[in-house]
């Protein structure tokens, strides 16, 4: 078995590869708060800020879904006989969400500051600490229920 060859794969390859295996529901997800809070930043105006720094978690409990599924569904032995570790396959739908998620709040960042009258670090702030303290909140009991 150590003789067979096996073709080569870049890095970005099998990142790319694994967008494909990401369920559809966290797609979902992220497409209706994200699609929600760029029509409530035209409806709303200055209280649009608020209501998507509430969304956002969701957001980010939806990335953390989609990295325990493998400790749901028990799939550590499948890691034994594949060709990538579990590790890297959940870092790279982690890093594929987590990419998809930053240029939205990129974009997102400055129209809500726009819209709200403060500054773009004060608005970046208010929409960034809820979700990354979800997704931190989410990983570590992921962590702790996996050990």
């Amino acid at each position: 078995m150590k003789r067979i060859p096996q073709p080569g794969i870049s890095n970005l390859s099998f990142v790319l590869s694994q967008a494909g295996y990401i369920r559809k529901y966290v797609w979902g997800i992220s497409a209706v708060l994200f699609g929600t809070a760029f029509m409530g930043a035209h409806m709303f105006g200055k209280d649009v800020m608020w209501g998507i720094s509430a969304l956002l978690p969701f957001a980010a409990v939806s990335v953390v879904t989609e990295q325990n599924r493998f400790h749901i569904f028990l799939m550590s032995e499948l890691e034994m006989a594949a060709r990538f570790s579990l590790k890297s396959v959940v870092l790279a739908r982690m890093e594929i969400l987590g990419i998809v998620h930053l240029l939205v709040l990129l974009f997102l960042i400055p129209v809500c500051a726009r819209l709200h009258g403060a500054s773009v670090f004060q608005t970046g702030l208010y929409l960034l600490v809820p979700y990354l303290l979800t997704a931190d909140a989410g990983l570590w009991a992921a962590w702790r229920t996996s050990v």
